[in-house]
């Protein structure tokens, strides 16, 4: 579906987003319908190392109050191997620059911005590195 490009603490990680299903409703990158705005809401994308290990991972979350535009806050969490718990964590400032559906019946769109802000270990919180990270992906609507 896309990617999602990560630079910090000296590295360079790219992830990929991916539609499970073939076009169905099973993608990494969703969100749900807010029926008061009548607008996308929240905005949940989760990229992945490899296609078959989904431990090494990212997770952004965002709450996206009827825009599709903007400067927000985002939670990006860092996951490696076989751990439910993130490695790192942060609240991000994110600029969107896209947030929109194909057509009014599609359920499938554009999500494209840029985050910066701090990341830090969640077991040594004074271990902290600054990272910018720049999503450009495919993502469905209607979970």
């Amino acid at each position: 579906m896309g990617t999602i490009i990560g630079t910090g603490d000296g590295d360079t990680v790219t992830w990929t987003t991916y539609d499970f299903a073939g076009g169905g409703d099973k993608g990494s990158a969703w969100a749900p319908m807010d029926h008061d705005c009548r607008h996308w809401e929240k905005v949940h994308i989760t990229g992945y190392l490899e296609w078959d290990n989904r431990n090494n991972r990212i997770v952004i979350k965002a709450d996206l109050p009827c825009r599709n535009s903007g400067t927000y806050n985002a939670e990006v969490l860092l996951y490696a191997g076989n751990r439910s718990v993130p490695r790192q964590k942060g609240l991000l400032t994110m600029e969107l620059s896209a947030f929109q559906r194909d057509a009014a019946t599609e359920n499938q769109g554009d999500f494209k911005a840029q985050l910066e802000g701090t990341l830090c270990s969640v077991q040594t919180p004074i271990e902290c590195f600054t990272a910018e990270f720049i999503v450009d992906t495919r993502i469905q609507f209607g979970y």
